[in-house]
């Protein structure tokens, strides 16, 4: 294991664009299709967006981490993406449960043990809605209703809540919109 005393959450929420790390050794872990330059993976579980990559609509630059389902779709679709780790599947978790946020920061505290965890673009938190860059790359039917927007805000609230009391040991710090 490598421990890093800092990792960064990049979520892909309009406030995405606020982030910036604090020491140059800090890592980083962006969601699906990220913008995030500073990036040093990204956590990808929508087989939706891996879709787009093979038609050419999205380019994802970072070495990937996946869970089941994407790792077999993309090793049925090989030469598009690199796959640096596998997400575990948790049992107690329903697929809808978590956002890539979620997922990803489990996945950086589970490898990394870091003291901080910074969270950026997880606008849900803060928001009643769960609008992302990602909209303009894999449209939902839940976006265009404001009653099931909300209610998956909520339940993600939960998530971290329910992350954050069972990675206590982590100091999470959450980065507010501006």
């Amino acid at each position: 294991m490598m421990k890093k005393y800092r990792i960064h959450i990049v979520g892909n929420g309009n406030s995405w664009t606020d982030f910036k790390k604090i020491d140059q050794d800090d890592y980083v872990i962006g969601t699906n299709a990220t913008k995030c330059k500073e990036a040093n993976v990204t956590l990808l579980s929508d087989i939706h967006i891996c879709e787009k990559i093979k038609e050419g609509k999205v380019q994802v630059n970072v070495p990937v981490v996946v869970n089941k389902h994407v790792e077999t779709w993309i090793n049925s679709n090989p030469g598009y993406l690199e796959i640096y780790d596998i997400q575990v599947r948790f049992k107690d978790i329903t697929p809808l449960e978590y956002s890539s946020g979620h997922y990803a920061a489990i996945w950086g505290i589970l490898k990394f043990e870091p003291e901080e965890i910074h969270i950026w673009g997880c606008d849900s938190l803060f928001e009643p809605h769960t609008r992302s860059y990602t909209d303009e790359i894999v449209v939902h039917p839940s976006k265009h209703n404001t009653k099931l927007m909300k209610s998956c805000a909520e339940r993600w609230r939960r998530a971290w809540n329910k992350i954050e009391k069972e990675y206590g040991p982590t100091k999470f710090i959450f980065h507010t919109p501006a």
